[in-house]
């Protein structure tokens, strides 16, 4: 599912579906394009009209500035196990796509689910410069990066590629865009085993896989910017840990600061 929201008043919006979709007060469903009309602040969503419908490659055009906010509302790692959570994330417009992607695994768990979909056909997908898979406009193709030493135990993930390293660098021929999932806790740890010396705590414990479902958008490497800030979010009576992961040559490591 996706939501759209408008910035200005009479906003013309055109929507090109990749898979059939709920329309209007969701008794109908429909691939054909279809128009709306916002004002501004005014949103619309949009759902697939089945959970296992995918609508990565739908294409939304309009006549003034939007955002775009797309995501599930309810994520699981398998049917019926892991933590269930909404995921959501603001996209990118397509003219700040790129062909280039340094993406790395979160440091909390096993591995992590990348997706990458294309703007134009016979996109080539080039991941730490082997060539892996074309692609056509608006089709997505996903694979798993992992700690080398790790075994996959999912069946939802278990059959797709996989990339044994915790950095992968992405080039493509054409313009994409790239998504870096973060799988649930208990998909990572299924059967409860205890860590030892834990990469996040520093001790024995059993929170091998933290964190709930997420999805992060990852900028090309064209649009890297050298100041940033944000927030980390601390829940009372709820023991957290915040990592981030940062990106940068190796010759401008020294002057990183935090």
């Amino acid at each position: 599912q996706f939501a759209i929201i408008a910035t200005q008043n009479n906003t013309t919006i055109h929507i090109t579906p990749s898979a059939p979709i709920r329309w209007g007060d969701g008794s109908s469903t429909t691939v054909d394009p279809q128009i709306i009309t916002l004002d501004k602040g005014e949103a619309y969503q949009i759902f697939a009209n089945e959970p296992k419908n995918d609508l990565s490659g739908t294409i939304v055009c309009s006549d003034k500035s939007i955002a775009i906010f797309n995501g599930g509302q309810t994520s699981r790692s398998k049917k019926n196990q892991g933590t269930p959570d909404h995921i959501v994330e603001q996209i990118l417009p397509t003219y700040m796509w790129g062909k280039e992607f340094i993406v790395s695994q979160s440091k909390a768990q096993d591995y992590n689910v990348v997706k990458i979909t294309a703007m134009y056909d016979n996109t080539k997908i080039y991941i730490n410069n082997q060539e892996y898979k074309t692609l056509n406009k608006t089709e997505s193709y996903e694979f798993v990066i992992s700690k080398p030493n790790v075994d996959i135990k999912s069946s939802t993930l278990e059959n797709r590629p996989r990339i044994k390293d915790e950095v992968v660098y992405i080039n493509t021929t054409w313009p994409t865009s790239c998504f870096l999932y973060h799988t649930s806790e208990s998909l990572n740890d299924e059967e409860n085993h205890m860590s030892e010396n834990c990469d996040i705590c520093n001790e024995d414990c059993d929170c091998s896989g933290y964190g709930d479902p997420a999805m992060i958008f990852i900028p090309p490497i064209e649009q890297k910017i050298n100041n940033i800030s944000f927030l980390t979010n601390n829940i009372n009576n709820h023991e957290t840990y915040h990592l981030v992961n940062i990106v940068t040559k190796t010759t401008n490591v020294k002057n990183i600061k935090l």
